[in-house]
């Protein structure tokens, strides 16, 4: 696959760069995942990074569309930016820079795909323990 949009995605709003200079603002809900959709087809790997919780609804979303996903770590499209002298860091430049890192970087990705149920109610479970433990 050697086409690829970046998202860069906050808890409101994600950012996307479909080239150099296409980028759009979606809200971060389904209605704003809808519209997504009506610019991309499953032929489009969409890369996005890994930044805590806000990821992951839109990522199954896609996933569930039949959308190539890609969840790669923040600190790698750091250091690529980094290496390439990047200085500016606004969302759109940040959606531009995660599409040029899976560009450049396409080999070293693997395809996302969600946990199954029981891992993700597992690891909900662990969470609620460690935070009663906390207040213990």
């Amino acid at each position: 696959m050697n086409k690829f949009i970046g998202i860069d995605i906050s808890k409101q709003t994600f950012d996307v760069s479909f080239s150099e200079n296409g980028q759009e603002v979606f809200d971060n809900n389904q209605n704003g995942f809808k519209k997504l959709l009506k610019h991309i087809d499953n032929s489009i790997g969409v890369v996005m990074e890994a930044s805590g919780p806000y990821y992951l609804n839109l990522a199954t979303f896609l996933f569930n569309k039949n959308i190539q996903v890609f969840v790669v770590n923040p600190l790698k499209v750091k250091r690529f930016s980094q290496m390439n002298f990047n200085r500016a860091k606004t969302d759109k430049k940040d959606a531009e820079v995660i599409r040029n890192y899976a560009l450049k970087m396409e080999e070293d990705m693997k395809e996302w795909k969600p946990e199954p149920r029981h891992i993700k109610d597992m690891k909900q479970l662990h969470s609620s323990i460690e935070l009663l433990n906390k207040q213990l």
